[in-house]
């Protein structure tokens, strides 16, 4: 007995001073949290509280042990989302054609949403182009517009991002064209921040990193082989490590039976080496 308390105690003493003793384990949510119609998860963004996450059809609220806390069902494509300041955050698309809806950016409008901790609707404003990867640092979110002028879909090189201040929603600098090396696919699809760099995570082809990091100034500082565009967000920070932050990434598990379809998904964390980091 003794020496069984002995060993526990040194595992707790190591758990601790690794600085990941509380950290949550690895789940997968079960299938009822989700809407089964939708499509594969857009984005998810993490509090201390609660795990959110959001698929074209609305937003889902989790505990940090997968139980179902509650839905909202968003009559508009729905995008990625980030959590600040005790609020939700959401990136919405408005196609003019609902057969193309994944085609030129600069055709249709978006808007950016804010809910409370419930989901219950706070304010928003429009936008004069889709929206997506959205993740706020020092009180500035920042938001995907996709391809300058082409569409998404084709393989291009120039992305748009707008800011917006977080309280206001007003925008408050002039757009940037970013072009971190590489050719993407339907511009960025999640964006979040360490509270230092922004981490955007494209579709790039075949080869290429598929996320670039940005300093608060929208200049590109490094990039990483990760794929996670299902969803990419920054644990909250007593969670980060002694190395630094740990982020956390979402893949879609979906059935496609006409009777019983369904949508989960793995959720799982990453944490980069010193090297990674910029």
């Amino acid at each position: 007995m003794k020496n069984t308390l002995l060993l526990l105690a040194a595992a707790c003493l190591a758990a601790a001073c690794s600085g990941h003793a509380s950290l949550p384990e690895p789940f997968t949510p079960g299938t009822e949290a989700f809407f089964p119609e939708g499509s594969h998860i857009q984005g998810i963004a993490t509090s201390e509280d609660a795990l959110y996450a959001s698929q074209d059809c609305g937003l889902v609220k989790l505990s940090w042990t997968g139980e179902a806390l509650g839905r909202r069902e968003l009559p508009v494509h729905t995008g990625d989302i980030c959590w600040y300041k005790g609020e939700l955050y959401v990136s919405m698309a408005l196609a003019d054609n609902a057969q193309d809806p994944l085609g030129d950016p600069t055709s249709g409008k978006g808007q950016i949403l804010v809910f409370d901790k419930d989901l219950n609707p706070v304010r928003g404003v429009d936008v004069d182009r889709r929206v997506d990867g959205i993740a706020c640092l020092d009180d500035v979110l920042y938001v995907g517009m996709g391809a300058k002028e082409q569409p998404s879909r084709i393989p291009h090189r120039i992305n748009l991002f707008g800011r917006f201040d977080a309280k206001t929603l007003e925008e408050i600098a002039p757009r940037t064209e970013l072009d971190y090396g590489y050719d993407t696919r339907y511009g960025a699809q999640n964006l979040c921040s360490d509270g230092k760099s922004i981490y955007i995570s494209f579709y790039a082809v075949e080869g290429a990193p598929q996320i670039a990091i940005l300093d608060k100034d929208m200049n590109v500082v490094g990039t990483q082989f990760l794929a996670a565009n299902q969803g990419l967000d920054v644990m909250p920070a007593k969670w980060w490590g002694k190395e630094g932050p740990v982020f956390i990434k979402a893949k879609t598990i979906k059935t496609k039976a006409p009777e019983t379809p369904s949508v989960t998904c793995k959720l799982d964390y990453w944490t980069p080496s010193k090297e990674e980091r910029p």
